[in-house]
């Protein structure tokens, strides 16, 4: 017997075809609960037995239909049925959702009586933001997400105490009794924002506990304890380091720790840090600062000389931190947090590594990996809300359940990829056309990735499938989502089809389960709500989809601060007096009319370049574009891809030596077969220029020189008034990053010669040393400051006229 057959793959189906006859396999699986594709499960061959065995007694390929369901509520059951019939066919999901593969009801759950609720309509809860427009309404927002959270806090302490307070059936008791922490799970898609969860859960006084390793490692109490640790590893660290003072143990505020900045006027944090316990003016910060660099002292001197598991338990009893996050919300659960990270420590103590640089960045490695850590829960695994995935939560079942971050969108990056892959079509993958190094899609790639992202949404019809399954006696989905019209008209597409079924080409298009269930209720009797929207109500075109036999509670909760809208009028009839009415309105025509009194500073950029400071100063530059190949063969080079030939064999002369003709000649020819120029360039390339070059005064002073440095990329901070060359820039504290590469500069005495390249064509040398006198003094600044060298000279070598040219500022 194969137990799970929906979840075998091709090798294991292959290995129990060899080991068996035809007649003695008894095979027990749901295809409709294939969801470990990343495992390689193939739901096909579950599907294609099921599509061609008999449902005939003593058939030679028999299939007996189980259909009832013992686990849910019939209000569930029905849901769970008007979804799905809609969304599951044969061609996506693996099975047509018939009469055969719907779910009945088999269990048994007496009649309530008693002043609670108990069971219900299942509950579809929207958080709606606010949107600026269409173009951003499927930007998942983080804020949303939040405001979904709450909700969901404020729905489970609404069950456990509110007004519509829930009694579950308890089987070994036989009898109703009151709701619990534990009865209630959370399932979602993914844990993106697991730990965001579980601190908004435990801020509404509701202990949860997620069994995920991003979730332990990212809850508040075990990062403030990793930042002691990466403090003591090294303090020049800013975040770890206000992190830790930012925590409860040292409880500095915001002001303060800018306070300690302002004062000491320190690039590093950890020098203001130190600067201020030295010399600050507020005698009370002072005194914190000592006693934490005290402290942090202490901590150091016990990572040189004991375990990593001694010095976490010598931070938690030094600080009290231990004892304190054990009186915050849900503290047995944070402490068991921090209890778990001492043991991973003990464990590595165990290993032969050791050190606390090291163990931080083993950490750093689970994190990232996502290795699985213990098999313990973080945190208490009592009477607590349980968060999980929806592949956690398979197999498993709860008399209340949220399927929250119904809004997610589905994880689509593989079929961005250059190359896809698929299980039956093979590989697909673009094409690089490596001349002119521009990609191109190709019909294969097309195909499979069609084919692929089928594949992906079959699966994800499936997943909700068991998300929804979880529920015992209550099912309970939020979504978060940014109200637009577009959005609306998504959901209301549909709504009088006449197919029960929705078409599988705009399920395949829909990026979320909020959008396909949304998409699904529009059409039932008690999706008004939706359809409101677009001034419409749901359409009965009597297929059975408008009046099924199915219960929904729909709500949209507006999320959004609104103001009381007050008229002018209502706030000058309070007024009593002449004088005060004119003082209110100059008050009021201060603040409409104010104006931001930093505007200079956010027109300055964050870095820029020589080329970028030119045009800033007024410089014009021609609009140029390289001249395409198939033009260029005929026509020639132009003077500027000529010039960027001849630049090119400049740079790889050997300034050490000294070059006659026939020497230059064989060094493009070596350029030429470097690949560094084409067959072209060659050829355009004069060499009698370069000779003129070799040959020249300057030359013969760079073989000469102390040290000659080539192409050096320099990056410095410069003043906005360096920038802009205008005075009201001057008083503006603020530096701006300079990227740049110079062409050559040599050390001729202690001091320093700058040389710059040009194959322009001029008239008059003082025309083009005024041109490029912008560029030689930035090198100049950038050279000076580098290496500290005055810079005494700056030369133009005109490749054109075979003329050296000196910038007269220099």
């Amino acid at each position: 017997m194969t137990d799970e057959y929906q979840d075998s793959n091709a090798v294991q189906e292959l290995i129990l075809s060899l080991v068996s006859s035809d007649k003695n396999r008894f095979m027990v699986g749901d295809v409709k609960q294939s969801i470990y594709s990343f495992r390689l499960a193939d739901p096909d061959i579950f599907a294609e037995k099921y599509n061609t065995y008999l449902i005939e007694k003593d058939a030679d390929n028999e299939r007996i239909d189980m259909f009832k369901n013992f686990r849910s509520r019939g209000e569930i059951l029905n849901c769970i049925n008007f979804f799905f019939m809609q969304l599951m066919q044969k061609d996506l999901g693996g099975i047509s959702y018939d009469k055969n593969a719907m779910l009945y009801i088999g269990a048994d759950f007496p009649e309530y009586i008693g002043e609670a609720d108990a069971g219900g309509a299942v509950e579809v809860d929207c958080v709606f933001t606010d949107v600026a427009d269409d173009e951003d309404e499927d930007i998942e927002s983080l804020s949303g997400i939040e405001k979904e959270m709450n909700f969901v806090a404020d729905r489970i302490n609404g069950l456990m105490y509110g007004k519509d307070r829930l009694e579950v059936y308890d089987g070994k008791l036989e009898d109703y009794r009151a709701l619990r922490y534990s009865d209630i799970a959370i399932v979602m898609r993914n844990m993106t924002h697991g730990a965001d969860f579980i601190e908004v859960l435990r801020q509404k006084c509701i202990p949860a506990t997620a069994d995920a390793n991003a979730v332990f490692l990212e809850t508040t109490e075990v990062m403030i304890a990793l930042s002691f640790l990466r403090v003591i590893d090294n303090s020049r660290q800013d975040i770890p380091l206000a992190s830790v003072l930012r925590s409860p143990v040292y409880g500095f505020t915001a002001d303060e720790l800018l306070t300690v900045r302002l004062e000491s006027k320190c690039e590093d944090y950890w020098d203001s840090v130190v600067f201020y316990a030295e010399n600050g003016a507020n005698s009370t910060i002072k005194q914190r600062l000592l006693s934490f660099i005290k402290q942090l002292n202490k901590w150091r001197d016990i990572s040189v000389e004991c375990t990593i598991n001694e010095l976490i338990w010598s931070v938690y009893t030094d600080t009290g931190f231990y004892d304190l996050v054990g009186v915050m919300p849900d503290g047995k659960a944070r402490q068991a947090n921090l209890l778990k990270l001492v043991k991973k420590a003990s464990d590595y103590d165990s290993l032969s590594f050791k050190g606390l640089f090291d163990f931080i960045r083993y950490i750093e490695k689970i994190n990232k990996n996502n290795v699985t850590m213990d098999s313990e829960a973080s945190g208490e695994t009592g009477d607590s809300v349980k968060l999980m995935t929806i592949h956690k939560s398979k197999g498993l079942e709860f008399p209340v359940v949220f399927l929250s971050g119904t809004a997610t969108k589905f994880n689509k990056r593989d079929l961005n990829s250059n190359v896809v892959i698929h299980k039956k079509l093979g590989i697909g993958s673009e094409y690089t056309d490596m001349d002119i190094r521009v990609k191109y899609n190709t019909v294969p790639r097309v195909v499979i990735t069609e084919a692929a992202l089928h594949d992906l949404i079959s699966e994800e019809i499936r997943i909700l499938y068991v998300a929804m399954t979880r529920a015992k006696e209550k099912l309970i989905i939020t979504g978060n989502a940014k109200y637009s019209k577009t959005r609306i008209a998504r959901w209301d597409m549909f709504n009088g089809r006449k197919e029960v079924e929705l078409p599988s080409f705009e399920i395949t298009r829909a990026d979320n389960y909020l959008d396909w269930i949304m998409m699904s209720l529009s059409r039932h009797r008690s999706g008004e709500k939706i359809c409101e929207f677009s001034d419409t109500l749901p359409k009965n075109t009597g297929n059975g989809v408008f009046d099924y036999d199915a219960d929904f509670e729909v709500n949209f909760i507006y999320e959004k601060s609104e103001m009381p809208e007050v008229k002018q009028d209502d706030i000058f009839t309070q007024i009593n007096s002449e004088e005060d009415a004119e003082f209110l309105r100059e008050q009021i025509n201060a603040r409409l009319s104010w104006e931001y009194p930093y505007t200079k500073e956010t027109e300055i950029p964050g870095s820029v370049t020589v080329s970028d400071i030119k045009k800033i100063r007024g410089e014009k530059y021609p609009y140029t574009v390289k001249t395409p190949k198939f033009y260029s063969d005929k026509k020639g080079l132009s003077a500027a891809e000529i010039g960027t030939a001849v630049h090119k064999v400049i740079e790889h002369m050997d300034f050490n030596r000294r070059y006659e003709y026939s020497d230059i000649e064989e060094l493009i020819e070596k350029c030429a077969d470097l690949g560094l120029l084409t067959e072209q360039e060659k050829k355009a390339v004069s060499i009698k220029k370069i000779e003129l070059f070799a040959q020249s005064h300057l030359y013969k002073r760079i073989m000469s020189a102390d040290a000659v440095y080539k192409e050096e990329a320099f990056t410095i901070a410069i003043s906005p008034e360096d920038i802009y060359n205008l005075q009201e820039y001057g008083n503006i504290d603020e530096s701006v990053i300079l990227h740049g590469r110079i062409d050559c500069y040599f050390i001729e005495n202690g001091e320093a010669v700058l040389l710059d390249y040009k194959t322009d064509y001029f008239d008059e040398e003082e025309k083009l040393s005024e041109k490029y006198a912008v560029q030689m003094e930035l090198y100049t600044k950038a050279v000076e400051r580098v290496t500290g060298i005055r810079v005494k000279e700056c030369y133009i070598y005109s490749i054109s006229a075979g003329k050296t040219i000196r910038i007269k500022q220099y």
